[in-house]
């Protein structure tokens, strides 16, 4: 595991320690604000299942949580995602992309997962939802989709 509890400083940081040995991994929130969408990221994956840490984009609080929780439930289960592939396991009769994260986005988007990992040299996962015709962000038809899910990575 990349952190010890007797590092931990503050009660988000403790909470992350105690689900990732309890769980296997942790669903961080980040609120929409001024500057952005609100959107989720894991913590513990790489560590405990040596898959890359998940993000997903532009979704409520709520959704974004059960969809990250059930892939890490694959996960454990011996699932695996792979850039360039889509997945149907992260929204039921949609077909998500998912993209590699760049080490700038990481630096950028998941903060207390560059904490746990200790930097910005571990391996993240963008979930991209496509619009309700199934059409991606980059397919030009793609409605509403991009503004609210920038891309972290680059597009297949």
């Amino acid at each position: 595991m990349s952190r010890a509890l007797d590092e931990a400083q503050g009660r988000a940081e403790k909470k992350i320690l105690a689900d990732v040995q309890k769980h296997g991994w942790h669903v961080i929130y980040v609120a929409e604000d001024d500057s952005g969408p609100g959107y989720a990221f894991t913590i513990g994956l790489a560590d405990t299942f040596k898959h890359p840490e998940l993000v997903m984009v532009g979704q409520s609080q709520e959704l974004l949580h059960v969809v990250l929780n059930n892939i890490g439930s694959d996960i454990r289960g011996g699932s695996a995602l792979r850039p360039g592939e889509t997945t149907r396991s992260a929204l039921d009769d949609l077909d998500c992309a998912v993209l590699e994260v760049t080490a700038a986005n990481r630096e950028e988007w998941l903060g207390l997962a560059v904490w746990w990992h200790r930097g910005v040299d571990f391996r993240a996962l963008q979930i991209v939802w496509p619009d309700k015709q199934n059409r991606l962000p980059w397919s030009g038809m793609a409605k509403d989709s991009l503004s609210r899910q920038p891309l972290l990575g680059p597009q297949r």
